[in-house]
């Protein structure tokens, strides 16, 4: 049976098309209920006991053609791990022996030998990039299967996280404390299903009563969307002090009509160096500043390697890009591709040149140039040695064909000596900001963290 609070929380965040996890899907009664308020979800069942027990393979069978089952376990690692396996109660089986009390009297378990991989490499081989919402329910072990998604959870790429709690963690030696600081550090914010969404939980030594409950884990990027707020993008001017930057000099690439020149001057960034693709928004820029000894426009595009591309003009020019549109299409049918342009596509490196200032006189970029991010960093490899803090647009869908998306951004910031301090998804859960700082060389670069 699955309890009240369970269905509310399916009802309320899994939505139309999401991509659910189902870990320790026994005899699959929490997808049905999935299904049964969101049909066209795709459900991964995993159960390991599918393999061995045929009565409960049987009725996992049943869950219909949007559900598939697999008989694997989850772990921290890939491998076979030894499973207690109680026939008669096949909810209580899992990786450690029931001794808590409030399992009471119940008959000798049998051990048997399965096949464990982690949640990172079940993704990874078949194909899935983002999971929507994860449910695990396997009798103490959710540690180690969220110790196995490290590089999932680590970009953001699980939504929602539903993880059950009880007297199975005693059996299983560890504790909600290490769930609590492993979510948290990983950007999530965690609650207790059946009490108020309206704040995350703090911890506290008193939620370690090994009573039985279910907690929710929401990426902290998602906060303002699922809640209903009022959509903020970051606030730059605390951020980048908070972060021991203070910014002289701006290198802004899809400046769009510049309307952010005041807010670096309130900062005291200056010069301001505006690069714009489309022409008659450069030309329109280079108008507006005219005379302003602390701004140059660039009338080009950003790429890696000089040369010519086409930029899709869209109905909405903000949405442009040097990329076709892709899922983009799907989740904004009003703005359409209007036009296509020929423009000149220039390195970073080699646009910072042309300005007349020197690499030294910037120390803050920000990029909005619609999933053509990475493109602009590979072409800015001497700038990005002076820079300080990064402000860019991330992707986690192929909003435009190609694009690149977070892991791939991350992984050159990352190279480059910079870690995520920031990142929120206000408007929709495929796109948002994402804030970089550089990493003192003495400390290294640790792994990203995401703090909103």
């Amino acid at each position: 049976m699955v309890a009240q609070a369970e269905i509310d929380v399916i009802r309320r965040f899994i939505r139309p098309g999401d991509v659910v996890f189902d870990v320790g899907a026994n005899v699959g009664a929490w997808t049905r209920e999935v299904l049964a308020a969101q049909p066209d979800c795709r459900v991964f069942a995993l159960e390991p006991l599918a393999a061995a027990d045929g009565t409960l393979a049987g009725q996992l069978a049943r869950l219909g053609s949007r559900a598939t089952v697999f008989p694997v376990g989850l772990a921290s690692a890939a491998g076979t791990r030894s499973f207690t396996h109680y026939r008669t109660h096949p909810s209580f089986s899992g990786f450690h022996r029931r001794t808590h009390p409030i399992f009471g009297d119940i008959p000798e378990p049998s051990i048997i030998d399965i096949d464990v991989t982690t949640l990172d490499t079940f993704c990874g081989d078949r194909g899935v990039r983002h999971v929507n919402f994860l449910k695990i329910d396997v009798e103490g072990a959710e540690l180690e299967v969220l110790l196995g998604a490290r590089g999932l959870l680590r970009h953001g790429r699980i939504d929602l996280v539903q993880f059950e709690y009880g007297g199975t963690y005693a059996d299983a030696g560890t504790r909600l404390e290490s769930v609590f600081a492993l979510m948290a550090g990983e950007g999530y914010r965690l609650f207790k299903l059946g009490q108020s969404f309206d704040e995350p939980l703090v911890w506290s030594p008193a939620l370690e009563d090994f009573e039985y409950a279910n907690y929710l884990a929401i990426h902290g990027r998602l906060t303002d969307y699922l809640f209903g707020r009022p959509p903020r993008m970051l606030d730059l001017a605390m951020l980048l002090p908070a972060h021991g930057v203070r910014p002289r000099g701006v290198v802004h690439v899809g400046a769009h009509r510049g309307r952010e020149a005041d807010a670096y001057r309130a900062m005291g960034a200056g010069p301001i160096l505006f690069v714009e693709a489309n022409p008659a928004l450069a030309d329109a820029l280079a108008g507006r500043f005219a005379g302003a000894d602390d701004v140059h426009v660039e009338s080009c595009a950003a790429g890696e390697a000089p040369g010519r591309a086409v930029l899709h003009i869209t109905s909405g020019d903000q949405s442009s890009s040097l990329l076709p549109l892709g899922l983009h299409r799907r989740i904004y049918p009003s703005i359409t591709e209007v036009g296509r342009i020929e423009v000149t596509v220039r390195p970073l490196d080699e646009i910072v040149e042309r300005s007349g200032r020197a690499f030294t006189d910037f120390n803050v970029l920000n990029m909005d140039i619609q999933g053509a991010e990475l493109l602009a960093l590979r072409g800015a490899p001497r700038l990005l040695e002076h820079i300080e803090a990064v402000n860019l647009e991330v992707n986690f869908a192929e909003l435009y064909e190609g694009c690149a998306q977070i892991e791939d951004v991350e992984a050159h910031l990352t190279g480059a000596g910079f870690r995520r301090v920031a990142m929120t998804c206000p408007y929709h859960p495929t796109w948002g900001d994402a804030l970089y700082v550089r990493v003192p060389p003495a400390a290294g670069c640790p792994e990203p963290a995401i703090l909103d």
